[in-house]
């Protein structure tokens, strides 16, 4: 604001903190909204894994004559769907590990402002 001193120019600066901070705050929350949407993706997937592994062992269960897989097949398809059950759970763990690294890195760098903010609304 041309003019305003002391008092009216920290409020009005202040003010422009605030609301560049609650944005910020919205976009981590929007964030962290969609990481949950990814989240709950990767669960499904995970229990879509583990029912398709159930529908397997049970095929493999009445499959007693002929078509018998070897072992060797049997311990392929095993460690094939634990990979990809550990690389569900990774991904889960990495984004939940970056969004609380935003949220943190968040609080640090407006920790300060938003206790103002807090404290004067």
């Amino acid at each position: 604001i041309p003019g305003a001193t002391g008092y009216v120019a920290a409020r009005y600066a202040l003010r422009g903190l605030c609301e560049g901070l609650q944005r910020e705050l919205g976009e981590a929350q929007e964030w962290r909204r969609k990481l949950k949407e990814e989240i709950e993706a990767l669960s499904g997937s995970l229990d879509q894994a583990h029912k398709a592994k159930a529908v397997t062992d049970g095929e493999l269960a009445d499959s007693r004559e002929g078509h018998r897989r070897s072992e060797e097949e049997r311990a392929k398809e095993a460690r094939r769907y634990a990979e990809e059950v550990a690389a569900m759970e990774e991904k889960a763990s990495e984004a939940e590990r970056r969004h609380e690294q935003r949220v943190a890195k968040l609080e640090a760098e407006h920790g300060e402002a938003l206790a103002r903010m807090k404290a004067t609304h």
